[in-house]
């Protein structure tokens, strides 16, 4: 074979791998911008959900700050935890803007996520809060109850009625209301409830005890 046309082979041939070297760091330069673009792409959604979060957080705080049936020890007690809460997510900001792989985007997300645990559990405190109160409004009903049936069995009495059965209900009644009040206490509400309609059963008996 002549030697200029192995010349001409041997260059065919280097210039196709020229190509093809070339045509390989053209995807992967387009590999690398479009991945580049998802991960700035995420960094906006994520630094939005953070602020988002945040936002949420004040808002939550002011409503927990304007209700009535919150102490004013649990309104100063979430207050510190909601400004703990928003300085844990505006911390995460740098965290984010300098994560430069999938795997540190996805491990900053996660920290985001944690926070949502730490808003459901202040908005538990407050929905707990309020319903504590409203439980202890209704102990205070139920205790002018109990006052108004010893009244009325008392005249019963005095009236030569039977009224044996209807005072060991009010003797139940008396304990049952302890039991809710420190159920309440001890925050168990739902335990609370629950005896509260036992309660109100059992003055109901009583009530038509007396009518009968």
């Amino acid at each position: 074979m002549p030697n200029d046309l192995k010349s001409r082979i041997e260059d065919l041939r280097q210039n196709r791998e020229e190509l093809k070297t070339k045509l390989r760091e053209e995807v992967k330069m387009k590999t690398d911008v479009a991945r580049a673009k998802v991960s700035e792409v995420r960094k906006r959604v994520l630094l939005k959900l953070i602020d988002v979060q945040v936002r949420h957080f004040e808002k939550t705080n002011e409503r927990a700050q304007r209700m009535p049936n919150v102490t004013d020890a649990l309104k100063a007690s979430l207050k510190v935890e909601i400004d703990k809460a928003i300085a844990v997510l505006n911390a995460l900001k740098p965290k984010v803007e300098a994560a430069n792989t999938r795997d540190a985007l996805v491990a900053v997300s996660k920290e985001i996520r944690d926070s949502f645990k730490a808003r459901r559990d202040i908005v538990k405190k407050i929905v707990d809060a309020v319903h504590a109160s409203r439980l202890l409004k209704l102990t205070e009903k139920f205790d002018k109850a109990v006052m108004d049936a010893e009244a009325k069995i008392a005249e019963a009495k005095t009236a030569g009625k039977d009224v044996a059965m209807l005072e060991a209900k009010l003797t139940e009644v008396k304990n049952k209301l302890m039991e809710a009040k420190n159920l309440v206490t001890q925050g168990k509400l739902e335990e609370a409830a629950k005896v509260y309609q036992m309660v109100r059963k059992l003055l109901g008996e009583i009530k038509d005890g007396l009518e009968a």
